[in-house]
C-alpha cells in the first residue's frame, strides 16, 4: 500500500479529499523514490483511485513493472464536503457527530 506523493494543500495542511489536485515537485520525486525502492518487489496488480495525485503516483511505480493499472473510484480519500481547502490543524472532525451535520456541511459520512 502506498499513499500519493505531496500535493501543494498538503504542504499547507489544506484538508484534501475530492479536488483532483496534481502532485507539486517533492511529490513527484517522492513517487519516484518509492517506485526506485520497491521496483524489485513483485507487484501483480496495480490499483487507484481516479484522482490525478494518486494515479501520477501509480504511473511511477509502473514503470518498473509495466501492468495495467486499475482505478476506481471506491479507492477516493472520504468526501469532507464543505470543509475541503480548511487547514485541517484546526479542526477535529471527530466532533462531528450528528449524522444532520453531515448532511448540512455536504460530508460523507465516516460509514
Amino acid at each position: 500500500m502506498v499513499r500519493h506523493g505531496e500535493t501543494d494543500w498538503n504542504k499547507k495542511y489544506q484538508l484534501l479529499s475530492y479536488s483532483d489536485i496534481p502532485l507539486n515537485k517533492k511529490g513527484i520525486e517522492q513517487a519516484r523514490k518509492v517506485a526506485k525502492k520497491i521496483k524489485d518487489i513483485k507487484i501483480d496488480s496495480i490499483y487507484s483511485s481516479p484522482l490525478k495525485r494518486s494515479l501520477d503516483t501509480a504511473k511511477e511505480i509502473n514503470k518498473y513493472h509495466n501492468l495495467k493499472i486499475k482505478t476506481s473510484v471506491l479507492l477516493k480519500e472520504r468526501n469532507y464536503g464543505d470543509f475541503e481547502k480548511t487547514d485541517y490543524r484546526k479542526l477535529d472532525l471527530r466532533e462531528i457527530r450528528d449524522k444532520n451535520l453531515y448532511e448540512k456541511f455536504h460530508m460523507e459520512t465516516p460509514e
